[in-house]
């Protein structure tokens, strides 16, 4: 809704403006991170039920967290104008400071978001978000009616990450209580030597960085080399469907958001290693739809959602198919290594991901075009969950051959959808035929997978009534 205001309210040059400063926000929120809010996660989730243990580590993050981020927010703030004058756009200052002060709201937004998700409270993650989320809104409206301009809006999203920041220490203060959680040192409370300090946190967290640092890295390789090699028309027409596919994977994160944290090592209890695969089996199975319909309404998709100055995409998104069914899988057994504390045995897998992406891009872009960055993404993608589906067996022991027979299974009933898709169009679709294509797609691929013996096992209810309360 904001978004759809600002393009209309500001125009063109001022929202450029503010989407020039906001990208650079978001292009540093990862090292003024540093790993820190996973890492804490991980911690958290080894230690459920321990309101003691869970205030001592989120104060510690807390106060590790403060000092990174102060430290990459006074440096955007002090070089903004440096910033601006590279730009040619003196203009930009102003909102690249506002951005450097959001910077510090937003990362502790972050930390709690992951850390009320290793506790199993998301639902109290939903207020800050909603929290945050209304007072930018009304801020940025407010400001930009006023005649405030890009400055006005990232000045509504300081004061809306600020909301955020001081609602998300109340909230915690209430779920944890306050003599378990309190920012104020004590002399009296002296950590347990079981509960991580702040070295331990950033150790972990310098981890995670890396990884989450050569993940962005492939996220963002393609656009890069496109833009280089090809130009920055081509970079657009790449863009636009990979963004939508990370759209289409927004199940499978959350899902893993929910589910991953139950692996964790804890004290009293052994890891549930096997309670992963039931939802990895259930993404699996959402992912083929999603690749079926990728692969036989491309185009359709392409003119409904993008529009018609796309239709150079449709390709790229028939060709990034195999990528939205793997980008729902990956997070499940990504955030489980995360949390069993296996972060380090992530590190080649996500280097020989983004090698064998380069390698490819490099050579085949100039050759075939656009489409060969969707290609290379697919290959090393493929390996970076081949990857981390083979360290998590071999650490946990857990059976994959479930997995297997439902890729087998998904697979037939990918094919089957797709062909009846195929049968009411491939081009442009009237309502009727999107509802009947919708509706006997999806009932072919259902009884394609009761036929194959694709049925939920005994106790996935209670499993999923679980989660979902999460």
């Amino acid at each position: 809704m904001l978004t759809l205001y600002l393009v209309r309210a500001l125009g063109p040059r001022a929202y450029g403006l503010f989407a020039l400063a906001l990208a650079v926000g978001e292009f540093l929120l990862l090292p003024s991170d540093l790993g820190i809010s996973p890492a804490t996660a991980r911690f958290l989730a080894e230690r459920r039920g321990d309101p003691a243990a869970a205030g001592a580590i989120l104060r510690r993050a807390i106060a590790l967290k403060l000092g990174v981020v102060a430290a990459v927010s006074t440096a955007l703030f002090a070089s903004a104008d440096a910033i601006a004058a590279a730009y040619d756009a003196p203009a930009l200052a102003w909102p690249l400071r506002l951005i450097a002060l959001a910077l510090v709201g937003q990362n502790l937004v972050l930390l709690y978001g992951a850390s009320l998700a290793a506790l199993g409270r998301i639902s109290v993650h939903l207020r800050i978000v909603f929290s945050e989320s209304a007072a930018e809104l009304l801020a940025t409206v407010a400001l930009v009616s006023l005649g405030a301009g890009a400055t006005g809006a990232a000045l509504g999203r300081a004061a809306g990450y600020a909301v955020g920041g001081l609602v998300g220490l109340a909230l915690l203060a209430r779920l944890l209580g306050r003599r378990h959680f309190s920012l104020r040192p004590r002399r009296r409370a002296k950590p347990a030597p079981s509960w991580p300090g702040v070295r331990q946190i950033a150790k972990y967290g310098g981890v995670l960085l890396i990884v989450d640092g050569a993940l962005t890295l492939f996220n963002q390789l393609d656009i890069l080399l496109i833009g280089i090699l090809l130009g920055p028309e081509e970079s657009g027409l790449f863009q636009a469907p990979m963004r939508l596919v990370t759209f289409l994977a927004y199940p499978g994160l959350a899902v893993a958001i929910a589910v991953a944290p139950g692996v964790a090592r804890r004290r009293r209890s052994a890891p549930d290693i096997e309670q992963l695969m039931l939802p990895a089996r259930h993404v699996l199975l959402f992912g083929a739809a999603v690749l079926a319909v990728l692969l036989a309404w491309s185009e359709p998709v392409t003119a409904l959602v993008l529009g018609s100055g796309y239709a150079d995409s449709a390709e790229v998104l028939r060709a990034l198919a195999p990528y939205a069914l793997m980008l729902n899988v990956a997070p499940l057994f990504g955030l489980a290594l995360n949390y069993l504390g296996e972060a380090r045995r992530r590190l080649p897998i996500g280097l020989v991901s983004l090698l064998v992406n380069l390698a490819f891009d490099l050579v085949m872009i100039p050759r075939i075009g656009i489409v060969a960055g969707a290609i290379g993404t697919n290959l090393g993608f493929l390996v970076f969950v081949v990857g981390h589906v083979w360290v998590y067996r071999r650490q946990t022991g857990a059976a994959v051959g479930p997995l297997i027979r439902t890729l087998g299974r998904a697979a037939l009933a990918a094919a089957a959808l797709a062909g009846v898709l195929v049968a009411w169009g491939t081009a442009d679709l009237s309502p009727l035929q999107w509802l009947g294509g919708a509706v006997s797609g999806s009932l072919a691929f259902l009884a394609v997978l009761h036929l194959t013996g694709e049925r939920l096992e005994p106790g996935a209810t209670s499993v999923w009534n679980l989660r979902l309360r999460s």
